[in-house]
């Protein structure tokens, strides 16, 4: 049977506004940890190490504050240096070519494989 347009697929779901179990279960565990679980916290970080507090600090601090995603820019110098050095190995190249067998006047200016 197709889909049709406007017409829901369960009617007899979950209505709107009501929280799902995975949610309602999420929360009461929020709810604990924030109630309970928070006073035990000083408690249960003076019996830690002082390299293993400090990294149940740290990786405490990423629900407070999320780690940001690294981001490569790329501005437009480089994208034109880049074009630059481009064209420049294709007049190598050609320059290359048209000398012919004479490699002693030449410089091999090509990528080399693996090096960066």
């Amino acid at each position: 049977m197709p889909f049709v347009k406007g017409q829901i697929a369960n009617p007899k779901g979950r209505p709107k506004g009501i929280k799902s179990k995975r949610i309602e279960y999420w929360d009461n565990f929020k709810d604990y940890i924030l109630t309970t679980g928070l006073k035990s916290i000083p408690k249960d970080m003076e019996v830690l190490s002082p390299k293993d507090r400090i990294a149940a600090v740290i990786s405490l601090m990423e629900y407070f504050k999320p780690k940001l995603s690294r981001n490569t820019h790329v501005s437009e110098i480089e994208k034109d240096t880049l074009h630059s050095l481009t064209g420049l190995y294709k007049k190598l190249a050609d320059s290359k070519s048209q000398l012919g067998s004479n490699k002693a006047d030449i410089i091999d200016v090509s990528p080399k494989e693996g090096k960066n």
